[in-house]
């Protein structure tokens, strides 16, 4: 009697997992539909003014006057200038249209146009495994705890090792490669990469950012708007953003750390991370979640169910890394063990990295130039991965 009744509990059982991956699955065909119907409209949307736009300036390439040459030149320079604050670039090389107007002399005014095309991006099934290195130097006192990582425009890697014993950033070439390492008075949070080439940190127990040279030299120190904390860090362009765990709200400032304007979400419990692509997207550590703002600060999607950790699709556990890529892709590094792909509206993708790929929980991430993704794990190592498929 006691087999039998075995025998039916594990039958329940077994019924419940196959009812529980199959409203998984339901749930990710129709999150993946959706996503590519948007991307297909947008996409077709911005094609069309694309189109639009190269056949304008043709005509008036080839039968314009002077005069409405330098008037398109004027209203196209306007445009960038608004658009400059954040880092519109992307959308140049993404749908390779190039606009060069030679403004030197009214004569012989050249303009050059090539036709807008797109290549979708491919992502691969399963992240490939590339290589790592041990960040944990012979110096330290205890294992390493990365919090924050930032590629510089020669492959170098700056790594942020928060660990009270150790306290210092470190910068290794590509390979690995020790260069210097600085120790801190305060424990560095987060480190990314300016516009000119060097390097801004945040710090835990001040209100201090510095900024040093890639050559380790600090430049100088400045004060930010940020309550100590964890505050997070994301560097587009000219925009400065920073979170605050104290104040629990998120800044968004220019290159001297003036407040453009402040982010308040009352679902917001503990901000400890920022990215940018074309919106602002905030990892939240103790309301697990990710939040999806626009460049107005207004909140557009939630990644994660707000106040509530979670091992299934949709859910996060104190998310600790955060970034984006070239394509506007989302990635959170999730203390489970995994590394989450959203679009860059914030709608799941697939699991990017699983448990079997990361021996220890994920902390500080980063695509490089190459499109490779960087994760740093607790303990000291830092592994490479490859995900787009070329």
């Amino acid at each position: 009697m006691q087999i039998d009744d075995w025998a039916d509990g594990m039958r329940e059982k077994t019924n419940q997992h196959k009812l529980s991956l199959k409203q998984s699955l339901e749930i990710e065909i129709k999150a993946e539909k959706k996503n590519i119907d948007s991307e297909r409209d947008e996409e077709q949307l911005t094609l069309t003014m694309l189109q639009s736009v190269c056949d304008t300036a043709d005509q008036v390439a080839k039968h314009g006057k002077d005069a409405e040459l330098l008037f398109l030149q004027q209203q196209i320079t306007e445009r960038i200038n608004q658009l400059e604050i954040y880092d519109m670039h992307h959308l140049g090389s993404a749908y390779n249209l190039q606009l060069n107007i030679d403004t030197e002399t009214v004569t012989g005014t050249k303009l050059t146009i090539r036709r807008p095309s797109v290549e979708r991006q491919r992502i691969m099934e399963k992240a490939q495994f590339l290589f790592m290195y041990d960040f944990k130097t012979k110096r330290d006192k205890e294992n390493a705890y990365p919090t924050g990582i930032a590629t510089l425009n020669n492959g170098d890697y700056c790594i942020a090792d928060n660990e009270y014993a150790n306290r210092k950033i470190k910068l290794f070439t590509s390979n690995g490669v020790l260069k210097w390492e600085i120790p801190m008075n305060s424990s560095p949070w987060n480190v990314g990469l300016m516009r000119d080439g060097n390097l801004m940190v945040t710090k835990r127990e001040t209100t201090d950012v510095d900024v040093y040279a890639s050559s380790g030299q600090q430049i100088k120190t400045i004060q930010s708007p940020v309550k100590c904390g964890s505050p997070g860090l994301a560097i587009r362009g000219k925009v400065i953003v920073l979170t605050d765990t104290i104040k629990k709200c998120v800044y968004i400032c220019n290159e001297d750390l003036k407040v453009i304007k402040t982010i308040h979400n009352e679902l917001f419990d503990e901000p400890s991370y920022a990215a940018m692509n074309e919106n602002i997207i905030v990892a939240d550590n103790g309301a697990h979640c990710v939040f999806i703002h626009n460049k107005d600060g207004e909140l557009i999607n939630t990644y994660g169910t707000p106040g509530e950790s979670g091992d299934e699709v949709g859910q996060l556990r104190n998310p600790y890394g955060l970034c984006t890529d070239q394509h506007g892709n989302i990635f959170v590094a999730d203390f489970n063990n995994k590394v989450h792909l959203l679009d860059k509206n914030g709608h799941f993708q697939k699991y990017i990295l699983s448990p079997s790929d990361l021996e220890a929980n994920p902390r500080a991430i980063t695509v490089n130039a190459n499109g490779h993704l960087a994760v740093t794990l607790y303990g000291g190592l830092v592994k490479f991965y490859k995900y787009l498929d070329e």
